[in-house]
């Protein structure tokens, strides 16, 4: 089948939250989304004026993007070139369109399957390319159950359309939800860079973003996020810039040219055995977990984030990378950027650069108690009658934590609460019991969540590996019997 050049598919490279490498391919939102329930938006062709469904529970991520003319006409003359062929010329077309240099294309940032044969149609073309990595999300559940999925194109299915019901456990699925907290509850990890979406890792979450019809609830919870600093927008991130994003955070702070001179960061490879991790990353966070989703997108799209090192080689940020490259790759040298802080500040930048993690209660806890003495405040120190601090530096620390960590101040100081008293209930928040739970218990005498103390075998209770305190809620009497202490 002879195609005119000018009658091709149209790709763009990347979007606000992937990599320049990555090809992405669009059709108009909404209109080319015959499965859409809770997220269904169209742009109108000509005007661009959006249209909301009516079981809309926030509005389609990408119908706000076609206000614009450009985009409109870019989506609409995909579609408009799709519709109307058969499959046999379907994959003629997007094999003739198809970018040379591809390795990794996104279907469908915009629109969705939208009949049996254009689905088809991609599953062919995909199997016919194995050397490039296709992935998307898709409500068209049926048409993708009736299609051949080749081993080189992922499929995460979208909850919330009209098709739910017919997925089943084998089928990796995503949920957009409107706090972390809702994603920590039902234990999703949130997909912040689409690296889950690229692998068959298990089911996920994205947090909600993007521009929401005014008064909605999916409004408010922007509202709120914005309020409480929660980084839910998808800014372009290069192999650069994620270095910068943290400096800037870090700046926002404490005065950078005392503590760090950009200038002096050197780039440099380093063998992976000579790399460590930092003693407050593993004091605060632990051993990583969950690192092979993280490691099929490496192996798949590579590293588009350098490691961060000290001049000792320990690394401040990109702990997780690292050793998921370390478990498919423990020889090649590792692209390094090298940044000069005085020791002190290292804690405090660990915690900005993972400021976008989906963290437990006692690391957030952990991370309070690395930002206080990093401040060196005391918990509520009144500043915002100062006229020498700038609008950062007047909020109370509470406050400072909470911003930095991306919490409300009344969780900050619920977990701190606990965290000073009990680390151990900590440790059970979001699995055994809620945070206001934990909360109240500490508030008597007598942990809620322990047995009776003649049960208790000491050698089962351990300092805390990040501030060295033992609890002290048991000891021994007078005549060696245990019993809990008053608070």
């Amino acid at each position: 089948m002879n195609i005119d050049p000018t009658q091709l598919l149209s790709f763009r490279k990347g979007n606000a939250k992937l990599d320049d490498r990555i090809y992405t391919f669009d059709l108009p939102a909404g209109h080319s989304c015959p499965q859409a329930k809770i997220c269904l938006a169209k742009a109108d062709r000509l005007s661009g004026e959006i249209t909301d469904g009516p079981e809309q529970q926030f509005r389609c991520f990408s119908a706000t993007a076609e206000r614009f003319e450009s985009v409109r006409n870019m989506r609409w003359n995909n579609f408009e070139l799709l519709r109307g062929k058969n499959e046999v010329e379907m994959i003629s077309l997007i094999t003739a369109s198809l970018p040379k240099d591809a390795t990794v294309i996104r279907l469908h940032v915009s629109g969705d399957f939208f009949n049996q044969e254009y689905t088809n149609s991609w599953m062919n073309v995909a199997a016919a390319n194995p050397e490039i990595h296709f992935y998307t999300y898709s409500k068209s559940v049926q048409f993708v159950k009736s299609a051949h999925v080749p081993d080189n194109m992922i499929v995460t299915f979208s909850l919330g359309g009209r098709q739910d019901e017919i997925i089943d456990e084998s089928m990796q699925t995503a949920q957009v939800v409107f706090t972390p907290e809702v994603a920590t509850e039902m234990g999703l990890e949130i997909d912040h860079d689409d690296s889950h979406a690229m692998t068959k890792g298990g089911n996920f979450a994205i947090l909600l973003h993007s521009t929401q019809p005014t008064g909605s609830q999916a409004a408010e919870a922007i509202k709120k996020m914005r309020a409480e600093q929660v980084p839910f927008k998808y800014p372009r991130e290069s192999q650069e810039n994620e270095l910068e994003t943290t400096l800037s955070r870090f700046d926002s702070t404490i005065n950078m040219d005392v503590i760090c001179n950009p200038e002096q960061n050197e780039i440099k490879l380093v063998n992976p055995s000579e790399l460590k991790q930092h003693p407050d990353n593993q004091r605060m966070y632990g051993s990583p977990k969950q690192l092979l989703v993280l490691a099929e997108s490496i192996i798949k799209v590579g590293l588009l984030q350098p490691i961060i090192i000290n001049e000792k080689n320990e690394i401040l940020c990109g702990w997780r990378r690292f050793k998921a490259i370390e478990s498919f790759d423990p020889v090649t040298p590792i692209k390094t950027t090298m940044v000069k802080l005085n020791p002190e500040d290292e804690a405090a930048f660990i915690v900005f650069s993972n400021s976008q993690r989906t963290k437990t209660a006692l690391e957030k806890y952990h991370e309070a108690v690395v930002l206080k003495t990093h401040w060196g405040k005391k918990q509520g120190q009144r500043t915002d009658l100062q006229t020498d601090l700038s609008e950062t530096e007047k909020k109370n620390t509470r406050a400072r934590i909470a911003d930095a960590i991306g919490v409300s101040e009344t969780e900050i100081f619920k977990i701190t609460a606990v965290g000073d008293k009990d680390q151990a209930m900590l440790q059970l928040v979001g699995e055994d019991v809620t945070l206001n739970e934990a909360y109240n218990a500490i508030k008597s005498d007598t942990p809620k969540h322990k047995v009776p103390a003649e049960e208790i075998d000491l050698e089962t209770i351990h300092a805390c590996p990040f501030c060295g305190n033992i609890p002290k809620r048991i000891e021994l009497d007078e005549n060696n019997n245990l019993k809990y202490t008053e608070q």
